[in-house]
């Protein structure tokens, strides 16, 4: 699934000195959400979720 989201003013937030996040804000904000085939999407992220689902267990959560 894409969970795409347009439009509005990208703003950076800051929680501390190492970590920040972007958030769009304003009007004009737009989702797009759409299926999408994981093996062919954005570069294959298909088989990078796939690897990630194979070592699952071994990473600390």
């Amino acid at each position: 699934m894409d969970l795409n989201t347009t439009g509005g003013v990208i703003t950076e937030v800051l929680v501390t000195s190492n970590l920040s996040y972007y958030e769009r804000t304003g009007s004009g904000i737009v989702n797009k959400f759409s299926l999408a085939n994981a093996s062919s999407w954005e570069g294959g992220r298909g088989e990078r979720c796939s690897s990630w689902k194979y070592v699952s267990e071994r990473v600390p959560q």
